[in-house]
């Protein structure tokens, strides 16, 4: 395979084939100014050019992510489009996402409040009970204010947000049992599915809910980025969805339903720099006790339903990278 058909490589697997449509899409729908597209395509195909001819899955990744993060933040929060600012919004996170905040408040008012991160050491135990979670979340609620420094966050430094009144309403869905929501919530903001074990923390999940509009946020001052998610931005999960699903929200995504069979239509999403806690209200949402979500080719059919087929989607993306 010559140097000249580099985004072939993508067509070898499916996860690979998921990750072709998802770059496809974002250069057909113009979501990133012309020259940063440009100099993206052209890296990503000298990257895709250095590899073998059938390259595994974990290999592209690699490659990938080597390429996309070299430059730090450049090929991040790229989308032209961007939310209304009168909007709110909402992350839906694991433990594993509230412990290193409630870490760093524990310590930050220990001396000044020692019973609060006394309460909050509680829950931080490896086998700590869902009611010593609660009572830390309502500790780091009554400190947030004052907490500017703790951001909500993960390891690339990105976090992911949905409108709160479209969250809201599947929560409010009377048909919906409560000790569904989790997993439900899960399913529709397309997240990674896993099985927890039965004393493992990470079953429960959390909402931190903005208190104000993205355009009163920003008035505090408060520094952000925030825009329609890229494939630049979520190319390591291998069911980031970039394909317009229906009735999506101006400036925002969707991401995918993952029920059981479906991978239908989810929430819009935006993606974020990280934000202070001073601005979010943190609330328990429920347990995760089961993954159930539907085939990769599942996915891929309802993302590239027709042509072009992956071939001719990794030929233009061949081709508008050797474009002068």
């Amino acid at each position: 395979m010559g140097a000249n058909v580099s985004f072939q490589k993508l067509t070898g697997n499916i996860r690979s084939r998921i990750l072709l449509a998802n770059l496809y899409d974002t250069a057909q729908a113009n979501l990133v100014r012309a020259d940063i597209q440009k100099t993206a395509l052209k890296g990503l195909h000298a990257t895709l050019s250095a590899l073998g001819p059938r390259p595994r899955h974990k290999t592209v990744l690699y490659a990938i992510g080597r390429f996309l993060h070299a430059d730090g933040a450049d090929y991040k929060i790229l989308a032209a489009e961007r939310p209304d600012e009168r909007d709110r919004f909402a992350l839906v996170v694991s433990f594993a996402k509230v412990k290193p905040i409630l870490n760093q408040m524990a310590r930050r008012i220990k001396q000044t409040h020692p019973s609060d991160a006394a309460t909050i050491q509680v829950a931080l135990r490896a086998r700590a009970t869902l009611p010593a979670l609660t009572d830390a979340v309502a500790v780091l609620n009554r400190h947030r204010e004052g907490s500017t420094e703790l951001t909500i966050s993960n390891v690339n430094l990105l976090i992911w947000g949905a409108p709160l009144d479209a969250l809201d309403a599947v929560l409010a869905d009377p048909v919906l049992a409560a000790d569904e929501r989790a997993n439900r919530m899960r399913d529709m903001l397309g997240l990674i599915q896993l099985t927890p074990a039965p004393t493992d923390p990470e079953r429960y999940m959390f909402v931190f809910r903005s208190d104000q509009s993205l355009k009163d946020i920003r008035a505090k001052p408060s520094h952000f980025s925030v825009a329609r998610p890229t494939t630049f931005d979520g190319f390591d999960n291998h069911r980031f969805c970039q394909r317009d699903l229906g009735g999506r929200k101006i400036g925002w995504g969707n991401t995918v339903d993952l029920a059981a069979g479906t991978c239908g239509t989810g929430l819009p999403e935006v993606v974020l720099t990280p934000m202070s806690i001073a601005n979010f209200t943190c609330e328990y949402l429920g347990e995760i006790r089961s993954s159930r979500f539907a085939s990769d080719r599942r996915y891929f059919s309802m993302m590239a339903p027709s042509p072009p087929d992956s071939a001719l989607m990794a030929a233009e993306l061949d081709t508008l990278a050797m474009t002068p």
